[in-house]
């Protein structure tokens, strides 16, 4: 084979650059950059991922899952936000959109952007594009799961306790990545303080617990914090085969 002929065939193709150029922009938006924990992350049953994210122990698998969800997910987030300013331009206000709330408020910890708060009926929302397996899953559990649900009581308690509302109720909104707006699935139910203030005080424990143990200066002490695998594969600290102290084999 000749020179130009092998430099031919290792030559990337426009897919690899198109992937390429997703995933540095991608990692490089803030939501990519923040380490701190949000509204988001607060309902993770793993322990020691929560105990590495609260230390701010160095990532392993940043990389981890391909960028192309988040970022048709912030797509249609910036499309949600513009169409319900249309219907409050129009119609008046209904709509609190992408309000900044913090559930500790006036501190900033575990702050977020909340997707949307009706007037109408004191529903926090939250927008969910999800593709073809998870719309499945909805539909037939009728459950969004640990995370998803944690996350939207911690945010009808940052509304609460931010903007002065007295929420009723949350409600997370999944849309088909593929399909049609009538694949839509809503599922909500009565706003649990209860639920919000146990993730939030779950968290602060563990936050103590990496303090009494000096985790970080002595990250071998992190294995004393147990794991619950739960999307091993997204997790920042994820390795099957470990090398160092700050990274997990997950279950």
């Amino acid at each position: 084979m000749s020179l130009d002929a092998l430099d031919a065939a290792i030559a990337p193709t426009f897919k690899d650059e198109l992937i390429g150029m997703l995933r540095e922009f991608s990692d490089s938006r803030p939501r990519s950059l923040q380490t701190r924990l949000g509204p988001s992350e607060l309902g993770h049953p793993c322990d020691k991922k929560m105990a590495l994210a609260l230390a701010d122990a160095p990532r392993c698998n940043a990389s981890a899952g391909d960028p192309l969800p988040s970022l048709l997910g912030s797509a249609g987030h910036s499309l949600m936000e513009q169409a319900l300013a249309a219907y409050n331009e129009t119609y008046g206000q209904r709509f609190l959109i992408e309000q900044k709330v913090s559930p500790l408020h006036p501190a900033e910890a575990f702050a977020g952007t909340m997707d949307c708060y009706d007037l109408h009926d004191d529903a926090v929302i939250d927008w969910k594009f999800a593709g073809a397996r998870k719309m499945t899953d909805v539909r037939r559990d009728n459950d969004p799961g640990i995370l998803y649900r944690t996350q939207a009581h911690v945010y009808a308690l940052g509304c609460e306790r931010t903007l002065g509302v007295e929420p009723k109720k949350v409600r997370i909104v999944f849309l088909p990545r593929a399909g049609f707006s009538t694949g839509a699935v809503v599922w909500e139910e009565s706003y649990d303080r209860d639920r919000a203030e146990a993730a939030i005080d779950r968290v602060q424990a563990l936050l103590l617990m990496v303090d009494d143990l000096r985790a970080v200066e002595h990250p071998e002490r992190f294995d004393l914090f147990p794991t619950t695998p739960l999307q091993c594969e997204y997790c920042p600290f994820h390795r099957p085969q470990p090398t160092g102290p700050h990274e997990c084999a997950g279950g």
